[in-house]
């Protein structure tokens, strides 16, 4: 390679990383419009499985139409007043809360014989467990204010799922090479099924969360419920983050023998639903490393918001198939999948 063919190629990824900034940076500033549109195209992906769910096992299209459609816009609405009059009293309580956990954790720091009290201020500013609850009580907040649009949410998602067939008709007309369209359909059809399959069990999750929660007696079952619903569908993380808070909540209401048991709780549901029922049903899924999981869930979560953290498998799955049909970013979709040589020992 000579000089002329090194300065070309330094040439041409700069210009790849600036424009990968420059639509980064307008993704950050379009948020405020662009994150609703994502919640209705989720809403309408999962609508449009179940409607081709209900399809297969021979329903009438119109009628599995309006079926579904009408139990989105439940949905939606009952989460919306959920959420407000949940997060209502949280922050009526939250002060209360505030106070009995920083007692908690001078208790804890003074038996752990911590010198100085600049110290012990110093490690409470880092490490206070209130900042988690704190954290949990923005992303809540977050997926509310979303919600409150339910009328443009909802009307999106009629016109998305009155499109859906026409689009995917576009994309095949004009789609050159048929290699990566039947590429692009078939990634598509699985991210569906593994949506719709996934919708089943995180429903199936909040809803054992709830009844956990509320024999425990834990404050605001009902709002933990729903985080751990919208929070699994991040793979192995978001099961994790959605149990943060009722444990600290444990803690401040009862003791750490309450705490210890929600934890347990948790692990054993997440157990259950995400290492057993779902292997079982989608085997491992999509093809996409727990590492790039953990970035894309932090990426869009800096760039959306809550609906960022929430959609940050499916808009990474979407991006990766972009990537993986075309030859000359097909190595990017490969370095965010899964350890192609592991996968082929399993076969």
């Amino acid at each position: 390679m000579n000089l002329l063919e090194d300065e070309s190629l330094a040439f041409k990824s700069l210009m790849v990383m600036t424009m990968v900034v420059i639509i980064v940076a307008g993704l950050k500033l379009a948020s405020p419009i662009l994150a609703p549109f994502l919640l209705a195209l989720f809403l309408a992906i999962i609508s449009a499985s179940f409607i081709n769910f209900f399809v297969t096992k021979g329903v009438p299209r119109s009628l599995a139409w309006v079926g579904v459609f009408i139990s989105v816009v439940a949905f939606v609405v009952v989460m919306g007043f959920l959420l407000s009059s949940s997060l209502y009293e949280l922050d009526a309580k939250f002060p209360e809360y505030m106070t009995k956990l920083d007692a908690i954790v001078d208790h804890y720091i003074l038996a752990s014989g911590t010198g100085s009290y600049a110290e012990t201020m110093h490690i409470k500013a880092i490490y206070h467990p209130g900042h988690l609850l704190n954290y949990s009580k923005n992303f809540l907040n977050s997926v509310g204010e979303m919600v409150s649009n339910s009328f443009l949410v909802v009307l999106m998602v009629v016109f998305m799922l009155v499109q859906r067939r026409s689009f995917v008709h576009k994309v095949e007309y004009l789609s050159n090479n048929t290699t990566s369209y039947r590429h692009f359909q078939k990634m598509i059809k699985k991210m569906d099924q593994y949506i719709l399959i996934l919708s089943v069990i995180s429903m199936l999750t909040g809803v054992t969360v709830y009844i956990v929660l509320k024999l425990l007696d834990i404050d605001f079952a009902l709002m933990w419920a729903l985080m751990a619903f919208m929070l699994n569908f991040i793979p192995n993380i978001g099961s994790i983050i959605s149990a943060i808070p009722p444990i600290i909540l444990a803690l401040i209401q009862y003791d750490p023998l309450h705490a210890f048991i929600v934890a347990i709780a948790y692990a054993i549901i997440n157990m259950v639903y995400g290492n057993i029922i779902q292997p079982r049903i989608i085997g491992k899924g999509l093809d996409i490393s727990i590492l790039v999981v953990f970035i894309s869930m932090v990426f869009w979560g800096w760039i959306f918001g809550a609906v960022g953290m929430i959609l940050s498998v499916p808009l990474t799955i979407m991006v990766k198939i972009m990537l993986e049909t075309n030859e000359k970013t097909r190595w990017v979709g490969v370095l965010l999948g899964n350890d192609p040589y592991e996968e082929t020992i399993n076969k």
